[in-house]
């Protein structure tokens, strides 16, 4: 996450800039790294079967997260009203009764 953070930073990228990009490039980058030599599976074919199964607001959530650093992130964060949520596939965390 800091090495996306420093990306943003360092090419004065947007969130939607980079998030494209990882979009079209994430894939084909985990396929072509190969498994370690010690390890018969790539991060990308660990993974992908369940991500697969994740419903588009869990995606979306998922994809968020990802943006933030190891430890505790706050509640409020991500329920705030005033986070600009409202009309995104995110629009969930502010139902009261989720």
């Amino acid at each position: 996450m800091m090495q996306i953070g420093n990306f943003i930073r360092g090419r004065g990228s947007s969130y939607k800039e980079v998030e494209r990009l990882l979009e079209e490039s994430t894939q084909s980058l985990y396929i072509r790294a190969g498994p370690p030599a010690e390890y018969g599976h790539t991060v990308f074919s660990v993974w992908e079967p369940s991500l697969r199964k994740l419903s588009p607001e869990a995606t979306a959530l998922l994809n968020m997260l990802s943006f933030f650093g190891p430890h505790e992130i706050s509640e409020e964060l991500v329920t705030n009203k005033d986070a600009g949520l409202r009309g995104t596939q995110l629009g969930f965390l502010l139902d009261r009764f989720e």
